[in-house]
Order: structure tokens, then C-alpha cells, then sequence
């Protein structure tokens, strides 16, 4: 049995603890033991505080009263509270002995206390010290883990088994909040009857006030034209942050400090302005100059030519390309059929895209301007085709800005076309 020193009241209790305490063979230990009083919970004056209430004559005291009234999982009797939380103290102060930090400084760093609670839980299994915190992280995920530091015990067994980092940021909090829902691979898997987690509330006018390492649960509502969760604050976000429309998602925030977040909602899709560079049909490759897409968030879409021309990269239509343009429009709807998760792809439709006037204008020389539609058959096949079927996207992130790659099967033949920024040199410019 790991040397204790018992204040006279929990002397006679002593014996039946003795029986978990050997756990305490696999546990760091402080060479001159481990000095216990009674009074507010906690560590003070060089010993481990334990609260009165766990002299009895009550089975289960506090948090653990509520978690056997509520009939879940991680109710411990005061006998087992009482073994847990000598384990953990001894465990704690070991460590820090061996490293020569302070007692005072060890017992107020939430992350020495969550590694002293894992070290319990290895070395005593049987004890079920962590699944209190298991059912707190599913059920209460806004609570903050510095209040419990056992829930950060989970973390650091989500880390050592994912590669987090520890302490996480706010992103691996976040990944690290979803996994806690998991019924089949997270804590919850390890209780001994089945816990749901709680439900994803929608937050008020968009805003989270977060606490240092929490979580809120958040539902993601597609509905017609489909829903993207923009996030600005310093929290992050794991799970469905977009979804298409009429489908629903849930999403996990996660905090390690303080914060104030605001959720935006918005538009799933590619919604704004792409400049049309390079694009391809088949083993065909072109190039282009002066045309952008302008997809709306309430549904429109434009093409745009302003001294435009797109074609095959021939010496002949790259001739003709430096010779003339043409500056038009074709208008239409857009709807977006489905998108994954993280926002950045998915599928759209174009619908009924419709070429207004055009005109043609040499580039060099005199100015003048000519209606375009003897040229203009091979554009409104053009169009026709482009809202023939369902078109794949692809959002890029790239160091000059973000990017569009777009790929539609025209019978077996793909129609593949890349779009980046409006104000960066297109392809027949530079060609």
C-alpha cells in the first residue's frame, strides 16, 4: 500500500481503500507520501483536500450523485471516488517530484493533472476513473474542460492515437469534440451501456461566447439552395460545414481560449466572380482571354466576355485572337446539386443560359464595332452544352488566390475548364 498520511477521520477507512490503492505499485509516487485533510476539495497548505461529504453516510456524492440520479454511466460510489482521487494526487505529485516541479505548480496545470488521470485509468482499469468525463464531454460539451481536467485526459488519448498536438489548438480541439460524440470509436464506446450525445443547438443570432477548451454542437440546415458555415472568431470547426440542398449536417466548434465567435451562413457552392484562363475537350486544349463567371448566391449566373476570345491553341486562331474580340453576355440559373463537407466540392447545374447581343471589335488600330452573330452559332452550342448535364467543381487554394477547375462529361469525352482570380494575365495574353 503507497504510503498516506490520514487525518484521524478517514482512518478507519483506510482498510476497505486499501484493496484499490495498490494500484498505486504501477504509479509514480511521492517518496514522503502523500499528506490528506479534510475541507473544500482540492489541493492547499502542502496536502490533498477531500470533501467531508465522502465520510458518508451518503453512496455518491455531488457530480457523481447527479450522474446515478440521471441513471448514466460513470456514477462512482464515495469508496471509489475517494481511491480515484488518491491514485491521481499521488500520481501528479510523483511525476512532478521526478521532474522537480513545484506541488502547488503541478496541481494548477490543468495537463499535468489530465496525464495524472490517464496514468490512473492504465493502471486501474477496473476503477472507471474517466468515464464520468466521458458522458460530461457527449452530454455537456460546453463545459469547460479546465473545470474537469479528466476530459482533457481524452484528449490526450485522442492525441497520442491521431497525432494531435498537445496542447491542441483550436482545430484539433474541434476534431477532437467530434470524435467524442462517436458512439462506436470514441469515449462513449468504452461505457458500459449506451449514452446519446447531446443534441446540435442552433446558436442565437449566430454567436458563440465560447469558453477556454469547450465545444458547441451545431445543426447545418441545407435547405433550397444549400448552406456553407463561414466561422470568424478564434475558434475553429469540425464535421458537415457545408451541406447541399435539402440535407443536413451537424457541425462541432471547438475553443481553447476565451472567445467570441461569430457563425455565418451562406450560400453553399462557388459563389462569385472566376476568370475563365484554360480549358480543355478531350485531348483538345485551349486557352482563353477575357471571359468570367459570375455565379450569384441567389441563383443567377452570367458568362461575361469583354474583348473575349476562347479557342484552340492553333497558330491560326492565336493569330486571330490578337486581331479581334467580342463582348457579350449569356445569362441563366444555377442550382447546386451537392457538396462535400468541407465546402471546396461538389456538383452543379446550369440552367436555360441565354446569349444576349454581342459585338465584334478589332484590337488594334480603328475602333469600330460589329454585331457578332454570323460567329456566334459555335457559342450557343456552347452554352446548350454547358447546361446539358452536371458539372463537378473543384475550389483550389492557392498562393495567388483561390481557383475553379470544373469537369463535365460530354458523352465519354470530359469538358474540363480552369478559372482563377479577375486581374491575372489569361493564357492568350501571355501566349
Amino acid at each position: 500500500m503507497p504510503l498516506i498520511h490520514w487525518p484521524d477521520a478517514l482512518l478507519p477507512l483506510s482498510a476497505a481503500l486499501a484493496p484499490g490503492l495498490e494500484a498505486a505499485a504501477h504509479l509514480p509516487w511521492p517518496r514522503g507520501g502523500l499528506f490528506t485533510r479534510l475541507g473544500p476539495p482540492g489541493w492547499a497548505a502542502g496536502a490533498l483536500s477531500l470533501d467531508p461529504a465522502l465520510l458518508g453516510p451518503a453512496v455518491w456524492v455531488g457530480s457523481d450523485a447527479a450522474l446515478a440520479e440521471a441513471g448514466l454511466p460513470g456514477a462512482l460510489d464515495r469508496f471509489r471516488r475517494l481511491t480515484g482521487l488518491l491514485l491521481e494526487a499521488g500520481a501528479l505529485l510523483g511525476a512532478a517530484e521526478a521532474e522537480g516541479v513545484d506541488p502547488d505548480a503541478a496541481f494548477a496545470d490543468p495537463w499535468r493533472k489530465a496525464a495524472a488521470a490517464v496514468q490512473v485509468d492504465a493502471a486501474a482499469p477496473a476503477l472507471g476513473w474517466l468515464e464520468a468525463a466521458a458522458v460530461g464531454l457527449a452530454t455537456a460539451p460546453g463545459q469547460s474542460g479546465l473545470d474537469d481536467p479528466r476530459r482533457l485526459a481524452w484528449y490526450l488519448r485522442f492525441a497520442a492515437a491521431q497525432g494531435e498536438p498537445t496542447p491542441p489548438d483550436a482545430a484539433a480541439w474541434a476534431r477532437f469534440g467530434r470524435w467524442a460524440r462517436d458512439r462506436a470509436r470514441g469515449p462513449l464506446s468504452t461505457l458500459s451501456q449506451p449514452v446519446d450525445p447531446a443534441a446540435p443547438r442552433a446558436l442565437p443570432e449566430g454567436e458563440w461566447r465560447a469558453r477556454a477548451f469547450s465545444h458547441a454542437v451545431v445543426p447545418v440546415e441545407g435547405g433550397a439552395r444549400g448552406l456553407s458555415l463561414g466561422l470568424r472568431g478564434a475558434v475553429a470547426m469540425a464535421g458537415d460545414s457545408a451541406v447541399g440542398p435539402g440535407k443536413q449536417g451537424v457541425v462541432v466548434l471547438g475553443a481553447v481560449v476565451d472567445a467570441h465567435a461569430l457563425l455565418r451562413r451562406e450560400v453553399a457552392g462557388p459563389v462569385g466572380v472566376w476568370a475563365l484562363r484554360t480549358g480543355a475537350f478531350g485531348a483538345q486544349v485551349g486557352a482563353a482571354r477575357g471571359v468570367e463567371l459570375h455565379l450569384f448566391e441567389e441563383g443567377r449566373v452570367e458568362l461575361v466576355g469583354a474583348d473575349a476570345f476562347v479557342g484552340r491553341l492553333t497558330p491560326a486562331l492565336l493569330e486571330m485572337a490578337q486581331q479581334v474580340g467580342i463582348s457579350g453576355t449569356a445569362a441563366g440559373r444555377w442550382r447546386l446539386l451537392s457538396v462535400e463537407a468541407d465546402g471546396l466540392r461538389g456538383q452543379l447545374q446550369l440552367e436555360g443560359l441565354q446569349l444576349g447581343p454581342a459585338t465584334l471589335h478589332p484590337r488594334q488600330g480603328r475602333r469600330f464595332a460589329l454585331p457578332a452573330e454570323s460567329m456566334l452559332g459555335p457559342v450557343r452550342g456552347a452554352l446548350s452544352m454547358l447546361c446539358s448535364g452536371p458539372i463537378t467543381w473543384t475550389v483550389g487554394l492557392e498562393a495567388a488566390g483561390p481557383t475553379l477547375f470544373t469537369r463535365q462529361l460530354v458523352g465519354a469525352t470530359p469538358l474540363d475548364f480552369y478559372f482563377g482570380q479577375p486581374g491575372a494575365p489569361a493564357a492568350l495574353e501571355e501566349a
